[in-house]
């Protein structure tokens, strides 16, 4: 049975690293696999050291857009773009499961 790949993106301080940290367990929980489980973040302090953390990096349309609208993004959608990139996580065996960190996994993944 192949590894169950999920990924979630933390930045700033409105989801702190325990949310991750609870989304994680309720993955390897309600899952038959094995999980590899990936946060982008721009602070990794606290999280379960099974979690592999990626840093979070400015994308390129970030340094184009005004210092106002950078805010904005980071706020909302436009930061979670970065998570598709194709080079963004190397050695997946296996389709990606994306997840918002305020997701409550009740069963089976």
């Amino acid at each position: 049975m192949s590894v169950l790949n999920c990924i979630t993106i933390k930045w700033g301080s409105l989801y702190s690293c325990e949310d991750v940290n609870k989304l994680f367990r309720g993955v390897k929980r309600h899952s038959q696999r094995d999980v590899r489980f990936i946060c982008m973040t721009d602070d990794r302090h606290g999280l379960d050291p099974k979690i592999e953390a990626l840093p979070l990096r400015e994308e390129p349309y970030e340094e184009r857009m005004r210092a106002e609208q950078v805010r904005h993004a980071r706020k909302g959608a436009l930061r979670k773009i970065a998570m598709f990139r194709p080079d963004l996580v190397k050695d997946i065996d296996g389709p990606m499961l994306v997840l918002d960190i305020d997701v409550l996994i009740t069963g089976d993944v």
